[in-house]
């Protein structure tokens, strides 16, 4: 069980990444990103992240 928690929060943290990296690229002029929420639905398999 450990595994798979610790799978899940790899997996997030990689969405996150990608998810900066995005839009860094789509507006040029972001300097930071800060995340303050995050959430995966498991039934549909989407993320929600709030940035600041």
């Amino acid at each position: 069980m450990d595994k798979r928690k610790a799978d899940q929060e790899k997996d997030l943290i990689e969405v996150e990444r990608e998810s900066i990296v995005v839009l860094k690229e789509t507006f040029s002029d972001i300097k930071e990103v800060k995340i303050d929420k995050t959430g995966h639905n498991q039934s549909t398999g989407s993320y929600r992240i709030f940035v600041k």
